[in-house]
């Protein structure tokens, strides 16, 4: 079912509830917001907490499509809020609704000696890797079907030479 709220995508929200909206670990948003380059956006709660939207999580995921769980986020946001048709549906059209954001400072030391930012770094490598090796597997069997097409198009040229130089000497 598409969500049919007004302005869902500009809605502030908490970690966790977009968090579950989105299907994915409230850690990761918040490793996400942590980053020291090119940080998920938030807005700033009382409290010192961060509020979140739909629209700056999308914005973050197609921004960074090699980081774990963006693919996730983006295929969770279609269903949520794009029609069948490929559209994003009447509901999400931009209001214009500017929500003040920021990312969480963060010093320069601090990122490395936090876990789980480590951690999201790990896996977020891991996966470009193992991204690379899929490419590479699968640019070496398209060389070797090229190759193996070039031999089969060179024998059909000597066949077909051999056959021409027999029918001119005939």
């Amino acid at each position: 079912m598409k969500d049919e709220v007004p302005d869902r995508l500009h809605a502030l929200m908490s970690r966790a509830a977009l968090a579950t909206e989105a299907d994915v670990s409230p850690a990761t948003l918040k490793s996400w917001s942590e980053r020291e380059s090119d940080p998920l956006p938030t807005a700033p709660a009382p409290g010192g907490r961060s509020l979140y939207t739909w629209l700056h999580l999308r914005d973050f995921c197609v921004g960074n499509p090699n980081l774990t769980a963006t693919r996730q986020v983006l295929q969770r946001y279609r269903e949520l809020f794009v029609d069948p048709s490929g559209r994003p549906s009447q509901s999400v059209a931009t209001v214009g609704a500017d929500v003040p954001t920021r990312s969480q400072p963060t010093s320069p030391g601090t990122a490395l000696n936090n876990g789980a930012t480590l951690r999201s770094a790990l896996a977020d490598l891991k996966a470009q890797v193992q991204e690379n090796q899929s490419v590479v597997a699968a640019a070496t069997q398209l060389a070797l079907d090229a190759d193996r097409a070039q031999r089969a198009l060179l024998t059909r040229v000597e066949h077909l030479e051999s056959a021409v130089a027999s029918a001119t000497e005939s």
